[in-house]
């Protein structure tokens, strides 16, 4: 008998278990039944409050449309998945679509005011409500909920965005490899249904918690926006608050010898004003090849040799760049078997993106990361400069502007090794730059603390809600 069977204590339970045949109900997959969504579906049936599926607390479920419509310059605006964020829809970077095209869709769902929209393929989750009466379609990445009057708009737009909530999505959600929320899920969906003063205080409690967060993300931002104006400051070079962009400004004459050898292009010429502010400053300005001991361009396997694997060697694309910083969270693997056929960066290398986002760098901290053919690591001499204080300046707006300024004109940005070590910089004395990137470092340290205290002040108070709805230690 089942009942005398006992599983080792060493086993995972959240991979080897048991169930007894009557507790299976439509879905016979092992996910399914696994500890952490069982679990979660103990707690919501044993909420004080009543349980309710999405299906039984609205009035409409949809979704946008499943063929991709042609889009124009203007019209209706057309949102995907990339523009529904957690309580908020971004309206800003949009495709359109003919209004004739809209009337169409509309049969399908027509978002109005207070609709919900949850995001149902790729990034599965996030609900936001509608706050504007503008006409705008939805793409099928995206469902729409319309609310009865059992629950507020708000409130629902919170219950979707809980971990309880969460977990039911990942529990059912389709695809091997793009996430896909189906109708049909997203209707069995439960949600505790709270009288309608509850639902207010909940409401207000989780408009605070965001405002909070947007404010400490706004105070992160001021302090990372204030690393440009202090580091010019500092090396004495002073940028005017705003460039002479008219068009007689923008129109100029280059006598031959001033471009004999060199770029021949209007962007070029027109940059040049910024290299002007740099050489031009209090500080001692040098070629980036002055200070650079070696250089190497990474490379990427071919594709025939099959190099990519779920774990192995960290492969840095400039995908992995952003913010200064080095980010392996989503980084690619290359098979150990292709290490030779690698290129590494090595520690405390600096490591500069030469195409696609081209300027963009970050302080190699790791020992012999892989780099790929975007992707150029400088080794520096030490005596000289300052890695850190080099990243700084690197990923300050004036130097990206100098980047570009010598990138060639293709498909995409690409600067050649020739053109970035020729590429003028500031040399304060290696003091002054140990003190500037001293400073920068705890100012990017301060914004870093901030982010991390609204995203758990957040987390926070998503769990004191699930503990007033649910009941118990969340």
């Amino acid at each position: 008998m089942m009942s005398n069977f006992q599983l080792s204590k060493q086993v995972n339970r959240n991979k080897i278990f048991l169930i007894k045949f009557s507790e299976l109900g439509s879905r016979f997959e092992p996910k399914f039944y696994t500890n952490i969504y069982t679990n979660n579906e103990k707690k919501l049936n044993n909420s004080k409050y009543e349980i309710s599926s999405i299906y039984e607390s609205t009035k409409l479920v949809s979704d946008g449309t499943h063929f991709t419509p042609i889009y124009k310059n203007s019209g209706v605006k057309f949102i995907s998945v990339k523009n529904v964020r957690t309580s908020k829809i971004n309206f800003s970077n949009v495709k359109y679509i003919s209004k004739k095209e809209a009337d169409k869709l509309d049969r399908r769902c027509k978002p109005i005011y207070g609709d919900i929209l949850l995001t149902k393929v790729g990034s599965i989750g996030r609900a936001s409500m509608v706050c504007t009466n503008e006409r705008f379609q939805i793409f099928v990445s995206v469902a729409l909920l319309r609310p009865n009057n059992k629950v507020s708009s708000k409130y629902l737009e919170t219950a979707l965005n809980l971990n309880c909530s969460y977990l039911q999505y990942d529990r059912v959600v389709k695809g091997s490899g793009v996430p896909d929320l189906h109708l049909e899920d997203i209707r069995k969906i439960k949600i505790p249904i709270p009288p309608k003063k509850i639902q207010a205080e909940i409401v207000a409690k989780m408009d605070t918690a965001y405002k909070n967060k947007q404010d400490k993300e706004q105070q992160a931002q001021d302090l990372l926006n204030s690393i440009d104006t202090y580091l010019l400051g500092e090396l004495g070079i002073d940028l005017p608050k705003q460039i002479d962009n008219s068009l007689k400004a923008r129109i100029f004459t280059k006598k031959i010898s001033d471009i004999t050898g060199g770029r021949f292009d209007a962007i070029s010429s027109h940059m040049q004003i910024y290299e002007k502010f740099l050489l031009e400053g209090k500080t001692k300005v040098i070629k980036l090849k002055a200070v650079v001991s070696s250089i190497k361009t990474g490379s990427t396997p071919h594709n025939k040799l099959e190099p990519y694997v779920d774990k192995g060697i960290p492969f840095l694309r400039n995908t992995n760049i952003s913010n200064g910083c080095i980010n392996l969270s989503k980084v690619k693997f290359i098979k150990n078997e292709l290490k030779n056929e690698l290129t590494y960066s090595s520690k405390n290398d600096v490591i500069i993106c030469i195409a696609g986002t081209v300027g963009n760098s970050a302080v190699n901290t790791y020992d012999n990361l892989s780099i790929n053919q975007n992707i150029t690591s400088l080794t520096l001499n030490k005596n000289k400069i300052n890695p850190y204080f080099l990243n700084y300046y690197f990923n300050s707006d004036l130097s990206i502007k100098l980047v570009k300024r010598q990138c060639s004109i293709a498909t995409i940005l690409y600067i050649n090794n020739d053109n970035l070590l020729n590429l003028y910089i500031p040399l304060p004395p290696l003091v002054k730059q140990n003190q500037i990137a001293e400073r920068i470092n705890k100012i990017r340290d301060q914004a870093k603390q901030l982010q991390i205290e609204a995203k758990d002040e957040l987390e926070q108070a998503k769990k004191e809600i699930e503990t007033m709805i649910l009941g118990g230690e969340q």
